[in-house]
């Protein structure tokens, strides 16, 4: 069940705001969605049924969906409506573009006798075509110069994200089993270039295989500094200098590891270096003219 009240309380009151001075708007901002449905008479509960799975499915797989509410008007049980509110635009294509939300589309069409949409709030171009191709009846409601919105509130994800990756990698090799509790089920691993180290791993092959042969190749440790962090509610990208002697001499590197979450979980993480300085110095390793 929602925590709808809190979950009101949070949000509201939202800007759906950018200044209109003729500008196509770049889609960041956060807008309300309401879509007016009439349910054909005797084909409620089957109406609840496809409203219930599709809502199920976006709660799961789209963070970026905020509210997603199905309420019934007070003076009319056949009448609903869905009350949603996205991040930006890019969300609204994610939810969209989705194969359950075509599902959800054509079933609508055949227990309900109409389905109306209405949009509070600036849109990309692609995000208001979009919109536009499912044929349906549309109101869209741009933002005057009135408004805010509590940006602390929508960035909550942001900061847990990054949060996060830097608890990973604070207790990859000092505390595994914690590290191991920021996983996905379906964690993958890449030391993104071509080298010898240069290998994907899922979670067991990366802790059992993979840093114990970092551990050989650089016996004495290797000291991290963040000297970056970037994110949204999906992604972290961790720009990070490293500090090191191999077994060939210094390796100081830099990396750009790049963190992408599903369900709150760490689903995958990419790291990219300098691959030519992983070879020379962890594999003793020459660089030798072509010609």
């Amino acid at each position: 069940m929602k925590k709808t009240l809190l979950i009101l309380s949070m949000i509201f009151p939202l800007s759906f705001v950018q200044s209109m001075q003729g500008e196509a708007t770049s889609g960041e901002n956060p807008f309300l969605l309401i879509a007016r449905i009439q349910v054909k008479e005797g084909r409620v509960e089957d109406y609840l049924d496809i409203a219930d799975t599709v809502d199920q499915i976006t709660q799961a797989e789209e963070p970026g969906m905020l509210f997603h509410n199905f309420d019934q008007d007070p003076s009319d049980p056949l009448r609903f409506t869905w009350s949603e509110i996205y991040e930006n635009s890019d969300a609204l294509l994610v939810h969209f573009g989705a194969s359950y939300a075509a599902d959800y589309v054509a079933k609508s069409n055949e227990l309900a006798d109409s389905f109306e949409i209405e949009i509070y709030g600036n849109l990309s171009k692609e995000a208001e075509e979009t919109v536009r191709s499912f044929g349906f009846p549309f109101k869209h409601f741009k933002t005057t110069r009135v408004g805010y919105s509590r940006d602390e509130i929508l960035n909550n994800n942001r900061s847990r994200n990054i949060s996060l990756a830097k608890e990973f990698l604070d207790t990859a090799f000092t505390d595994p089993e914690r590290a191991k509790s920021l996983l996905h089920n379906d964690f993958s691993f890449q030391f993104m270039g071509i080298c010898t180290l240069c290998t994907k791993e899922d979670a067991d092959s990366f802790f059992d295989e993979f840093l114990p042969e970092v551990g050989r190749l650089i016996p004495e440790g290797i000291a991290l500094d963040i000297t970056d962090e970037i994110g949204d509610s999906n992604n972290v990208v961790l720009r990070v200098s490293g500090t090191a002697q191999g077994i060939n001499g210094s390796y100081n590197n830099n990396y750009a590891m790049v963190y992408t979450f599903r369900d709150g979980k760490i689903i995958a993480l990419n790291e990219y270096n300098s691959d030519l300085l992983a070879e020379t110095r962890l594999y003793k390793k020459q660089v030798v003219p072509t010609n």
